[in-house]
């Protein structure tokens, strides 16, 4: 009997009405991948279709044939995502209220019944969230003439003068968000009107300066950055195992895990403040050996300002931003050596990135375009941008206007070919546009700070600030969806993990696999320190800038989870045991003490512990193994081993015992953030750092000594 025989039993039209009889008729049943890939094409139709019977016929049926990977495919694939249905919910609140209802009828496991009941949840919080999404609509009409352009130069302006948060607790004022959250959310505004039928590409020559200088899309905004962070917070619920509960028209979203949250915003914690510090070093280090472009513009605007800030008077009054034929500009400009500020960002990434500099700017990103070209042509618009703010500084209070209409310079593509020409050749220039140009015709991903230049008919559209201060390595791997280590050579991660154990004196060997008892893979690094076998699953993944990139992070998290579990059950096996000591060259026993370690690329996560495997940075861990030491900004240099050496106590304290982290999460302090829908009112529980008590804890638990 298969599949589709078993459905012709089935009584009635709405299988949810036999669910009994749909249970016994599959009980045991074995599926086809095709058989279950019909039933996920069926689901997505109908509930494109917005068919509930047809949806939540399919829909039960994959979930009693394989709860898991039925809902794997529904959050993976985002079937269910509000933003598919305008905010609408009304239709996946009579889905979500179904299957929670019968969870217990078709069996789902206790994790699963409370994914339903938490989406429930969710979506009765979000009732109202519909009326959110049209006043966006309403105001987009209003303005239609000139929004795109006020929106464009309202995010770019936050990224000239870098507008940080001023807030955390009130998401209905603008100053509680980031400038990457506004200009995300303006994205998602702007996309809305690019995609449209009737959208008018002369809106590039039109802005309203005074709807802008009088704060007219605060509202706009604000609205925009509740949707994207619903989004967010069903992603949250979707894949990061995250609950929703409340009653009385106020809802809770919360970490089954608190570690989990916590960890995830010390995680950014701690990487702005290594990031700001790694920056504020290289920048002292070589200051006085490399040409700040900041301090050159300072002298070429004095100079010869008034010849690149070109003020017109038609169609109307605007500053236009020109390169003037002069030569030693253009020799500057083109030159191999690297100003300060650039140096100080390639230092940063060739860390991060675990590359020596050479490599990552001779890595081809498309066809014959390298790193280095692309730092080049940022260059351009940085000088341009600099010099630009020059005068701001000076006119922004008297000519707000003027500044606000010159701030996006418009450009036709042979314009903007012939200059990049004069730097990196004709064919790169090209390359170059078509990577980081969204053009409607393409239909591509709008986000402002992965591509910033706009293809309109046959004009380009720059907010140059945020062009320049995006990360122009971390968004360029995520566009062409490239990596810079291939797969034939050695992880980093685990290379400079080896490096360290065995110049501590220890045995260390790096992607070893095996194939025993059944048990078949590899491990990225096994080491011998002590009495201890080190083992190390490492992830090499890039810093996410949203949370859909943060996804990827967990699901590596997990697969690593899933590799080491399954090593450490293979272990446990005398002949097991016996094969991998041949494998490795030292001896291990099926009773040897097992610790394992998940290694991330970046310093999110660090310090949580999945299913009892630790989660360190590489960053730190390294340093831990190397050192054991750390600075402290209480002017004390802290001792993380307990005596002289790396021993195997000290790695099992900082792993297993967890003595280092554990601090850092007990000065997380719970915070609620209440979301405004309407009438609801959606809580985020989340975590920030109180560091006023750190110092105190890390005096008592380690030896320490003054810095002199």
């Amino acid at each position: 009997m298969n599949l589709e025989t078993i459905i012709k039993k089935i009584g009635s039209n709405y299988w949810i009405n036999d669910i009994d009889e749909l249970v016994i008729l599959l009980k045991n049943y074995s599926h086809t991948k095709n058989e279950f890939k019909l039933v996920t094409l069926n689901i997505a139709k109908n509930t494109k279709k917005k068919r509930i019977g047809k949806t939540l016929n399919w829909l039960v049926l994959g979930l009693i044939l394989n709860q898991e990977k039925t809902i794997h495919y529904l959050t993976r694939n985002g079937i269910f995502r509000i933003a598919n249905f305008n905010y609408n919910v009304t239709f996946l609140k009579k889905i979500h209220e179904s299957i929670f209802r019968i969870s217990k009828d078709i069996n789902l496991t206790p994790v699963n019944h409370n994914f339903f009941r938490s989406k429930t949840n969710f979506l009765l919080a979000l009732t109202e969230i519909s009326t959110i999404y049209y006043a966006i609509k309403t105001d987009l009409e209003r303005h239609k003439k000139t929004i795109f352009k006020d929106l464009l130069a309202i995010a770019d302006f936050y990224f000239l003068y870098n507008i940080e948060r001023k807030q955390k607790n009130d998401p209905s004022k603008l100053d509680f968000y980031t400038k990457e959250e506004i200009t995300e959310s303006i994205s998602f505004v702007l996309y809305n009107i690019l995609r449209i039928n009737n959208f008018d590409p002369n809106c590039i020559n039109r802005i309203n300066e005074k709807n802008i200088i009088n704060n007219k899309y605060t509202s706009i905004i604000i609205n925009s950055c509740l949707l994207k962070k619903c989004i967010e917070y069903e992603i949250l619920i979707d894949s990061f195992g995250y609950q929703c509960d409340g009653e009385n028209k106020i809802f809770n979203v919360k970490a089954s895990d608190p570690f989990l949250e916590q960890s995830i915003q010390h995680g950014w914690i701690y990487t702005v403040i290594q990031q700001t510090n790694s920056h504020i070093n290289t920048i002292s280090q070589y200051k006085d050996k490399a040409l700040s472009l900041e301090t050159l513009c300072d002298k070429i605007y004095e100079k010869i300002g008034d010849q690149i800030l070109i003020r017109k008077k038609e169609p109307i009054e605007r500053l236009v931003l020109q390169i003037p034929e002069y030569p030693p500009i253009f020799d500057l400009l083109a030159k191999d050596d690297f100003f300060l500020e650039e140096i100080a960002i390639l230092s940063e990434e060739c860390k991060e990135m675990f590359i020596a500099p050479n490599e990552i700017l001779d890595f081809k990103v498309k066809e014959d375009l390298t790193f280095k070209d692309i730092l080049i042509i940022h260059r351009i618009f940085s000088f341009l941008r600099i010099i630009f703010s020059k005068y701001l500084d000076k006119h922004l209070k008297d000519e707000p206007e003027i500044v606000f209409r010159s701030l996006l310079p418009v450009y036709k593509k042979n314009t903007l070919v012939e200059l990049f020409e004069r730097f990196i050749g004709k064919e790169k220039s090209k390359y170059y546009l078509d990577l980081f140009t969204w053009d409607k015709e393409n239909n591509d991903l709008f986000d402002l700070q992965y591509r910033p230049i706009i293809k309109i008919k046959d004009h380009y559209i720059l907010p140059t600030n945020i062009l320049c201060k995006s990360n122009v390595f971390r968004n360029t791997l995520y566009i062409i969806r490239k990596r810079l280590w291939d797969k034939n050579k050695i992880d980093p991660i685990a290379n400079i993990l080896e490096k360290s154990i065995k110049k501590q004196g220890y045995s260390a060997k790096t992607n070893v696999e095996y194939k025993k008892n059944g048990f078949k893979g590899d491990i990225d690094l096994i080491a011998q320190i002590g009495g201890t076998t080190f083992i190390c699953e490492a992830k090499n993944t890039l810093l996410p800038g949203n949370l859909f990139e943060l996804r990827t992070t967990y699901d590596n998290l997990l697969k690593a989870k899933d590799q080491l579990t399954k090593f450490k059950q293979a272990t446990q096996s005398p002949d097991f045991a016996e094969y991998l000591s041949k494998k490795v060259g030292w001896e291990i026993t099926a009773d040897t003490n097992i610790c394992t370690c998940i290694v991330l690329s970046n310093r999110l996560f660090s310090g949580y512990k999945i299913q009892g495997h630790p989660v360190r940075s590489i960053f730190e861990l390294a340093h831990f193994i190397n050192e054991g030491k750390i600075k402290y900004h209480d002017g004390n240099k802290y001792d993380l081993w307990d005596g002289a050496n790396f021993q195997e106590q000290d790695l099992l304290n900082y792993l297993v015992k967890d003595n280092f982290h554990k601090l850092h999460y007990e000065i997380m302090t719970k915070m609620i953030i209440p979301f405004p829908i309407k009438n609801y009112i959606l809580n985020m529980h989340s975590y920030f750092a109180n560091y006023e008590s750190f110092s105190a804890k890390l005096q008592k638990a380690f030896q320490y000594t003054k810095i002199t």
